[in-house]
């Protein structure tokens, strides 16, 4: 509230205070319906009187203002941080023109705090999807103990590599499928997609050694199934012990067996892939009709 001193006049009719309220401060007046005032650097934003409740520096009121102008995707942040229960009222002073993580945890040791920028998009979207709720999730022990924070940053950091490795491996089927050959067909064995190949884990091997191999196997095991229809490991042992001459061949004929030593490779994963995981999806070539 500004007072302005103001002389005494004399009037027939009435005597004006020597203090006047100016009108643009008076009660009410000069604030806005959450009740913070104009004047404040956080007047304007959503709940903007609560963040300033919680960061009592007036100088961070500034500083944040400064940050989330054109960012509002902060703002959003810090707002679950507070509706979460680790933004709590402090004294804290954020950084000139930073947007660490002590905007949403004030008590965030500072060497991990600054680890996040707030404004680069990549780490403001690890923060939103993994982060922020596994702190929410935490925030009893980690207001007792803010160190808490390193643990829990390094368990989400795994956890957004193995996301990311797995967004990268859907992309990449997806791309071989679209570009798979006519003639080909996707194939799955038993949980894991072996074509189209989007790595070398299993060999670099063809579309042809591939087939071969699992038209094989299915006759083995087809056969097998018979006498030892609820043991799939034993099935896996038996087609591997069925092939071992093929083995001895290949290593007798050198590189000339190359082709066909893939071949038994591939037939060879089958067999352990079904003693892994015997339930799993299987989605094979169809197999050819051939006489004898």
């Amino acid at each position: 509230m500004t007072v302005l001193l103001m002389p005494r006049l004399r009037s027939a009719t009435k005597t004006i205070p020597i203090f006047q309220v100016m009108p643009d401060e008076a009660p009410g007046s000069g604030h806005g319906d959450d009740g913070l005032s104009r004047r404040s650097s956080l007047y304007g934003l959503p709940r903007g009187a609560e963040i300033a409740a919680v960061f009592q520096n007036k100088d961070t009121h500034n500083r944040i203002a400064k940050v989330v102008k054109g960012q509002p995707e902060i703002w959003d942040l810090m707002l679950a941080a507070l509706d979460g229960g680790v933004l709590v009222p402090n004294h804290r002073i954020v950084g000139q023109h930073q947007a660490s993580l002590r905007m949403l945890f004030a008590d965030a040791p500072l060497r991990l705090a600054q680890q996040i920028d707030l404004r680069k998009g990549p780490e403001r979207a690890f923060v939103r999807d993994l982060l922020l709720p596994a702190m929410i999730a935490d925030r009893k022990a980690l207001l007792r103990n803010p160190d808490r924070l390193g643990p829990v940053m390094h368990q989400c950091g795994r956890q957004h590599v193995a996301r990311q490795r797995k967004e990268r491996h859907k992309e990449a089927t997806q791309q071989a499928l679209a570009s798979m050959p006519s003639g080909q067909a996707e194939v799955i064995m038993f949980g894991e997609r072996l074509w189209p190949r989007t790595h070398d884990r299993y060999g670099s091997y063809d579309f042809e050694q591939l087939t071969t191999a699992v038209w094989t196997f299915r006759e083995f095991e087809t056969a097998l199934c018979v006498g030892h229809r609820d043991q799939p490991q034993s099935r896996g042992i038996l087609i591997r012990h069925s092939t071992k001459f093929l083995n001895e061949y290949c290593s007798r004929m050198g590189e000339a067996a190359n082709g066909m030593r893939m071949v038994l490779r591939l037939v060879h994963l089958l067999t352990t892939l079904m003693e892994r995981h015997p339930d799993a999806e299987c989605r094979p070539m169809p197999a050819p009709a051939i006489d004898g």
